[in-house]
């Protein structure tokens, strides 16, 4: 497989809170992704035998929203020689995107701007419809470049409200069930390595099994 595997997501996939990917307040992560995230453990897997891993990017943004795991995407020079696995984030928590960057809102802050958007401008069914406009946009834009992609969700319950012209085939696994059922990261929040390699095994045998070769 020559091939370069590029992973997006939020601190998932980044690997908050792993033992080489934490502040030393023990609750923000390190200052690149963990080396024991499922991007890796998913590089080794598609590794032939004997060789120790894929070439492979962590694109992961700690507290990203689907809209700026989007933006990361089509702001990411991407070809043929990718494979793309993304690992779509948590419907409740956006961002503002300006020219000099982006602003993230989420519901764990503290912040006037957070709590006005939740308060006045957040709703369930609005932000379901906007994560599956995301990951359709990003499904077609790849599929046209012919670059092979992958989606996974962290949010099952976005499962419930799928609309009718969805086309993506999402990996789904129970990921807070697998999560909580390893011993979780060092900021007891994120889940910890047994989990990262579990997300990776998934992934693997799902893409395995719509591939005619892998390796």
């Amino acid at each position: 497989m020559n091939k370069t595997l590029v992973a997006f997501g939020d601190s998932c996939t980044y690997g908050h809170g792993l033992k080489d990917c934490i502040a030393p307040d023990g609750v923000n992560p390190g200052k690149s992704p963990s080396e024991m995230a499922w991007p890796t453990e998913l590089a080794y897997n598609f590794a032939p035998t004997n060789s120790e891993e894929i070439p492979y990017a962590n694109l992961g943004i700690p507290g990203a929203s689907n809209k700026e795991i989007w933006n990361k995407i089509m702001n990411t020079k991407l070809d043929h020689n990718n494979i793309v696995v993304i690992g779509w984030s948590l419907y409740n928590r956006t961002c503002v995107i300006n020219k000099h960057g982006v602003d993230q809102i989420g519901i764990w802050q503290d912040t006037k701007p957070a709590k006005s958007y939740f308060k006045h401008l957040y709703d369930d069914y609005d932000m379901h419809n906007d994560f599956y406009l995301r990951a359709n946009h990003i499904k077609q834009y790849l599929d046209q470049k012919e670059i092979e992609n992958y989606h996974w969700r962290l949010e099952t319950t976005m499962s419930e409200q799928v609309p009718k012209w969805n086309e993506v085939r999402f990996i789904d696994f129970d990921y807070h069930n697998l999560k909580n059922k390893y011993p979780l990261a060092q900021d007891n929040l994120h889940p910890g390595e047994e989990a990262h390699k579990k997300i990776a095994e998934s992934l693997f045998q799902h893409i395995k099994g719509t591939r005619s070769s892998v390796g």
